[in-house]
């Protein structure tokens, strides 16, 4: 990476933090692709263990009565443990939603009761039904997963400033056929966690990663 490359990244984050200032600028989804080229090695590196993405913005199903759908802001997969990772970011610690977490709660409970199948099946609903290339190419990227049906573990981990909210993850509600889950914990990363650097051959823009927690130390 040469200085001028450098240069323009430390730039780029600084206007993004500047522009969050303002009170209609949502940090989350300017800081969401600048991130999304660094979640690899990052996750690999909080995680221990080889974590790939599947995609960004995956849709899990809100009720089995309709399409309707929330996302999750990275559906990532670990195969040495053949884990799939839903990763959280948050920019303000007061956008911890109890809601949202019982949703992935859930999902997780499905999973490790059953498996993570229907998260696949319902891509496949949402693709079927739309015209659209995005879908196209969202359900082309299951195949990152050779058989979701043999994936029987969800890890939930946020990506936030600050301590984690004392009541952090919901009770893993009961489902039929299992009604004593036993899930996995959660994992909450605060922005003064995260490594000062990630390992060089993981990303072409490790060098660049340095400047942006530092960035985020301004949020924390």
């Amino acid at each position: 990476m040469n200085p001028g490359e450098h240069s323009f990244f430390t730039q780029l984050l600084g206007s993004v933090l500047d522009a969050a200032k303002y009170p209609k600028v949502q940090l989350e989804r300017a800081l969401g692709p600048i991130m999304y080229k660094f979640m690899e090695p990052l996750m690999t590196a909080l995680l221990h263990e080889d974590v790939r993405m599947v995609a960004p913005e995956f849709p899990i199903r809100c009720s089995e009565n309709n399409k309707q759908s929330s996302n999750i802001d990275w559906l990532m997969y670990a195969p040495g443990t053949q884990r799939l990772v839903f990763v959280e970011l948050k920019t303000n610690i007061n956008a911890y939603r109890s809601e949202q977490a019982k949703s992935y709660a859930e999902v997780q409970c499905e999973v490790e009761a059953k498996s993570a199948q229907h998260l696949q099946d319902f891509v496949c609903l949402l693709q079927s039904d739309s015209k659209s290339e995005k879908y196209d190419l969202l359900h082309s990227q299951l195949s990152e997963i050779d058989d979701w049906s043999a994936v029987k573990e969800l890890l939930v981990v946020y990506l936030a400033p600050g301590d984690r909210p004392v009541r952090f993850q919901p009770a893993c509600t009961s489902v039929s056929n299992n009604p004593n889950p036993k899930c996995l914990p959660w994992q909450w990363h605060s922005f003064a966690d995260l490594p000062a650097a990630l390992p060089q051959g993981h990303s072409p823009w490790a060098d660049m990663w340095p400047a942006l927690p530092a960035a985020l130390l301004q949020v924390d």
